[in-house]
């Protein structure tokens, strides 16, 4: 398998969708709640779609490292190594026909430097959520379930390895991941297991370009399954065709966070823009609408 410096995050993207006439939501920073790792509170779930799980709008600015906003996780931002990190700004967010957003964004730091968040399993509905791992532990990976992950990503700087996705049970490091949508070679690519498996996309990973990204994975008592989109229309309850697809069995296929981490190389300034994480358990769900 080519890794040229895998360096992971999930979700998917933006390539030719512009010509869809499709609305842009967007609201304030104001209208995101906070979660800081509480319970979530029933007046605020009470206005969000039930298939959306999780959000984070990165709102707020300053280190990302310890930071929380939205809502769906038990953590804050945690990052694998103490140095300089990502940077949230007010301003300057990402923006795609179709799908809510803030102003608010998240400027990627150095090479190298994941970071990760846990999610709140308890949010799940029954049968997402099984005991894996001796002792047993709680993770995502309920087979006959289906999950996606959505979020906007700009490529800021040339080097490989920009991207995100799902975090591995346990795993804070880089390559810890169950599935990643990533750069290689300029090119968006799908990476399950840490490794276990790679897809071209062919769908070329443009410097300064907003791309929509989504993975959905679905599981059965062996294997995860995941499916990577590429800018999908987002007027629909589908995105249509993958534009690939990879599979992955244990211990690869059990997760329980998101991580990211933004390219491999040295560079100037920061190599990504990141915003606007969704997890639910639909397609429009990850949308925001």
């Amino acid at each position: 398998m080519r890794t040229n410096g895998l360096i992971a995050l999930a979700l998917l993207a933006l390539h030719g969708a512009c010509d869809a006439q499709l609305d842009v939501f967007t609201v304030g920073i104001d209208d995101v709640p906070a979660d800081q790792g509480a319970a979530p509170d029933a007046a605020e779930d009470a206005g969000r779609p039930s298939e959306l799980l999780a959000h984070e709008p990165f709102g707020g600015e300053g280190d990302l490292n310890a930071a929380s906003s939205g809502f769906g996780f038990t953590s804050d931002w945690r990052r694998q190594r103490e140095s300089p990190g990502y940077e949230r700004v007010l301003e300057g967010g990402l923006s795609f026909p179709g799908v809510r957003s803030t102003a608010a964004a998240l400027r990627g730091g150095p090479a190298g430097v994941a970071s990760w968040r846990l999610l709140d399993l308890d949010r799940f509905p029954d049968g997402f959520v099984i005991p894996t791992g001796s002792p047993p532990q709680p993770s995502l990976a309920g087979p006959g379930r289906e999950l996606w992950l959505g979020a906007l990503l700009r490529r800021d700087e040339p080097d490989d390895g920009t991207g995100f996705g799902w975090g591995r049970l346990n795993s804070i490091s880089a390559g810890g991941f169950s599935a990643m949508a990533l750069v290689v070679d300029d090119e968006w690519r799908l990476v399950v297991g840490s490794g276990d498996g790679e897809e071209r996309t062919a769908i070329a990973a443009t410097l300064g370009r907003t791309y929509f990204l989504v993975i959905r994975t679905s599981f059965d008592e062996e294997q995860l399954l995941a499916e990577l989109f590429v800018d999908p229309p987002t007027d629909g309850e589908e995105p249509g065709p993958a534009a690939a697809v990879a599979a992955t069995s244990a211990p690869g296929r059990f997760f329980d966070r998101v991580l990211f981490a933004p390219a491999t190389g040295v560079h100037a300034g920061p190599a990504m823009t990141l915003d606007e994480v969704r997890i639910g358990t639909s397609f429009r769900s990850v949308t925001g609408r």
